[in-house]
C-alpha cells in the first residue's frame, strides 16, 4: 500500500504542477529542478516516517 500512495504522489504532483504551468505575462517562472528536488525530499521523508511508524495503510487524511 505505501508503495502505491508514493508513486500515486509522485505521478501526480508533476502533472498537477505541468497544468498550473504557463507562459502568461506577471507568473514568475518555475525551476523545474528545486521543484523536483523538493517533490524527491518530501517522498523521502514520507517514506521514511512510514517505516518509522511501521504504518500498513495510510488514512485519507494523511494523504493531500
Amino acid at each position: 500500500m505505501r508503495k502505491h500512495t508514493i508513486l500515486m504522489l509522485a505521478i501526480a504532483l508533476p502533472l498537477t504542477l505541468a497544468g498550473c504551468g504557463g507562459t502568461s505575462s506577471g507568473y514568475a517562472s518555475v525551476n523545474i529542478n528545486e521543484v523536483l528536488e523538493r517533490i524527491t525530499k518530501t517522498l523521502v521523508n514520507f517514506d521514511a516516517y512510514l517505516r518509522r511508524y511501521d504504518y500498513e495503510k495510510i488514512a485519507s487524511h494523511q494523504v493531500v
